[in-house]
């Protein structure tokens, strides 16, 4: 009997888990459409060729759709069940702070002696997790974070003038989800951009993240060098 996911439940599952997944079962990223979708492919013993679209933004209109669509094909591929796959995308991405509570410790300076009595251990219940969870992400995003590693695919490539310089998109994972991240490369970087883009070839740069409302980009890149074993 064929398994029915609904469509709330394909929500759940974003690109970072199936991105993973696929390179976990030697899937082969080949290039991306439209700067929306990334295409992986496989073959079987027999030469079959396999295909799945990944999508790059969960807000896509017909998101779901395309995350049914690469679970049929791997339910195909892997002579399984849609449903028991997709119960290993899920679990690869549960939420690690499904704890009771959290115990928070303080040590005070014996150079500063406390005027007053404050506890050196607070517990804060469950139900303060997500505001906790919130509060901490609102934190990373106050400042730039140097020396950040980005990782990641070349999806989009913009120069008005590649004998100088140009702006490539980098999709990669940031905060635990795949993310893009625009970069600004002088010219003998843009080329290598180029070969990576073309080649469908991984990159490992290093410079300063921000983060600008929804937008990230990487500032001073440096060690620029194609990932191929990524």
């Amino acid at each position: 009997m064929k398994t029915i996911i609904s469509k709330d439940e394909l929500n759940k599952i974003n690109p970072a888990d199936l991105i993973s997944y696929l390179k976990a079962k030697g899937w082969t990223q080949q290039k991306s459409v439209y700067n929306s979708l990334l295409i992986w492919t496989q073959k079987k013993t027999d030469n079959a060729q396999f295909e799945v679209l990944v999508p790059l933004e969960t807000n896509f209109n017909d998101y779901t759709l395309r995350i049914s669509d690469a679970l049929n094909v791997l339910e195909i591929f892997e002579k399984r069940s849609a449903g028991s796959i997709y119960l290993n995308l899920i679990n690869s991405s549960a939420d690690v702070s499904g704890n009771e509570h959290l115990d928070v410790s303080m040590e005070w300076s014996l150079g500063r002696p406390l005027s007053c009595y404050i506890p050196n251990k607070v517990e804060f219940n469950k139900d303060f997790l997500p505001f906790i969870r919130e509060a901490a992400r609102t934190f990373k995003e106050t400042k730039p974070i140097e020396e950040f590693e980005l990782r990641g695919v070349v999806i989009r490539l913009e120069s008005k003038d590649r004998k100088k310089s140009g702006e490539i998109t980098v999709f990669g994972l940031l905060e635990g989800q795949q993310r893009k991240v625009s970069i600004k490369l002088e010219k003998s970087i843009y080329d290598i951009a180029i070969k990576a883009h073309q080649d469908g070839i991984p990159i490992s740069c290093t410079g300063e993240l921000k983060k600008q409302g929804n937008i990230y980009s990487l500032i001073s890149p440096k060690n620029f060098i194609l990932a191929e074993n990524l």
